[in-house]
């Protein structure tokens, strides 16, 4: 089975080269989509800023007795460097 991510929309490159690399990708494409997210749901949730309002990290995590998935800021990384740190975590 893949592993499941959810990937802010706006990081296509991203995108692609975890689902080349074997991820099963959803697309985060607005600040709804992102308050919809259950992170236990997930491997991990990949976002361009950990800062941005609407991409908040608490946005992801529900109360739930499930741990959250890990929360992975792009933002000065490659697609390769998230795939590694995804890799790496799992």
């Amino acid at each position: 089975m893949d592993k499941r991510v959810a990937v802010e929309d706006s990081l296509q490159d991203y995108i692609e080269f975890l689902e080349k690399s074997g991820y099963e990708v959803d697309r985060i494409q607005s600040p709804a989509d992102a308050n919809m997210v259950q992170s236990f749901d997930y491997d991990a949730v990949v976002v361009s800023v950990l800062d941005n309002s609407s991409m908040q990290k608490s946005t992801f995590f529900q109360s739930s007795d499930r741990p959250s998935a890990p929360i992975v800021e792009a933002r000065g990384k490659t697609p390769e460097e998230v795939f590694n740190i995804l890799r790496t975590r799992h």
